[in-house]
């Protein structure tokens, strides 16, 4: 999925695994890749993962993971 924000041209790239021990480093790579076909006025870029679990959960700018525990937590704070 992609959202854009026509007024502060922040763009996300939203990827969703219903899959255990994702490898979000490729995931991320892909994300980045595909990325570069959007001809849009971008200020930000950010790259949004969900996933059942993470093989290793990777840190990086504008970068966010979610997996099952954390959409849980979400939940249960509402």
């Amino acid at each position: 999925m992609v959202a854009y924000n026509e007024n502060t041209k922040d763009i996300y790239f939203i990827e969703c695994k219903y899959s255990d021990n994702i490898n979000a480093k490729e995931v991320l790579e892909d994300l980045k890749e595909k990325s570069e076909y959007i001809n849009l006025d971008i200020k930000n870029k950010y790259y949004i993962i969900f996933a059942k679990s993470f093989k290793e959960r990777i840190k990086e700018n504008n970068l966010h993971l979610f997996d099952l525990k954390d959409l849980e937590n979400i939940i249960y704070r509402i």
